[in-house]
């Protein structure tokens, strides 16, 4: 009979296999972004050192920019010096508080709440029109006579918004058109980066790409793997999981934590089964992603052939990640 869990004799196995892309630069998190160039160019400028201390092998680059974010950007781009006066009341407790005070001798802010300007505001979001704003005082653009975009007119940042596509610092908001700045939209830090490398004639650096491919072999038949982690995602919450059936067989998995789920695949009649695993995943059976409540899981996977023993794990899920697991069927010779 065919088993899992019997060593030296003939034996089906299901397996997961993960397979990504992966980069090779500064950060785990920004491989295939649009703004990856640019990222890893403020990294080696020492601009940027990443969003999750004290590891920092990731730049988050879909969060938006905080004020007091954008001032350490501003500060560590322009080499700019440490200033001795305290200009506002509320950053006393901010990590930024150096930065902020040297942006404001600096000249590059003037407060968030006029006229008293006393006010930082280090944790609000900064707009798209506002970063426009701290660009230009910082590199001292000039204002264009030209109107490059429809929907900043009459906007308080108009002016800034102007020189800074004059200069070649922003290429608008809606390509391929790029007749609209979105001023009141919050800049994202991969944005940012862009933005930064732009101003600073940077170069931007494109880590080369390896393809890296865990496949994962039970050393104790029936032990499941955790899922491969591809990385955040924007799931209210939530952890993502992406499975994959690339087996001949019908698929069970429950899932038994902080909530209930029990997810039925069909079977993928196209699919083989392997006597070598496959290098990557096959990616052509039937495909579910579903999303869980974080936490602990306890993963059973069930197959309708009899003869495949069931296998069983525990998943640690966090919230606003995603997750990857490809089964396929293996036959092993003893």
């Amino acid at each position: 009979m065919r088993k899992l869990g019997v060593l030296g004799v003939s034996l089906l196995m299901l397996m997961a296999v993960s397979g990504m892309a992966m980069g090779t630069g500064t950060f785990s998190d920004d491989d295939g972004n649009i703004h990856e160039g640019y990222i890893e160019a403020i990294a080696a400028e020492g601009i940027t050192r990443g969003c999750n201390p004290p590891v920092n092998d990731r730049y988050c680059p879909g969060d938006a920019v905080t004020r007091g974010q954008m001032a350490a950007f501003l500060v560590r781009a322009l080499n700019l010096p440490a200033a001795s006066g305290d200009w506002f009341v509320d950053d006393d407790d901010s990590v930024f508080e150096g930065d902020i005070e040297a942006l404001a001798a600096s000249g590059i802010t003037r407060g968030c709440n006029p006229p008293d300007n006393d006010r930082f505001c280090p944790d609000q979001l900064v707009t798209r029109g506002q970063m426009a704003a701290f660009l230009t005082r910082a590199f001292d653009y000039p204002r264009p006579s030209e109107d490059f975009f429809t929907d900043d007119d009459g906007h308080v940042f108009e002016g800034d918004i102007e020189a800074l596509a004059m200069a070649g610092v922003t290429r608008g908001c809606n390509p391929p058109a790029n007749d609209r700045f979105c001023p009141d939209d919050p800049v994202l830090r991969d944005q940012m980066a862009s933005f930064l490398g732009r101003a600073l004639n940077l170069a931007p650096i494109t880590p080369p790409s390896t393809t890296t491919t865990t496949t994962t072999t039970t050393t104790v038949p029936g032990d499941l793997p955790p899922p491969q982690d591809v990385g955040p995602v924007d799931a209210d919450g939530n952890a993502e999981i992406t499975i994959s059936n690339n087996a001949p067989d019908a698929l069970t998995i429950e899932f038994q934590g902080p909530e209930s789920r029990t997810l039925s695949m069909d079977a993928c009649p196209t699919c083989i089964v392997y006597l070598v695993p496959p290098i990557f995943c096959p990616e052509e059976g039937p495909e579910e992603v579903l999303r869980l409540a974080p936490g602990v899981y306890d993963v059973t996977v069930r197959a309708d052939d009899p003869e495949i023993g069931a296998f069983a794990g525990s998943w640690d899920l966090q919230a606003d990640r995603g997750y990857f697991s490809c089964f396929y069927v293996r036959r092993s010779f003893g």
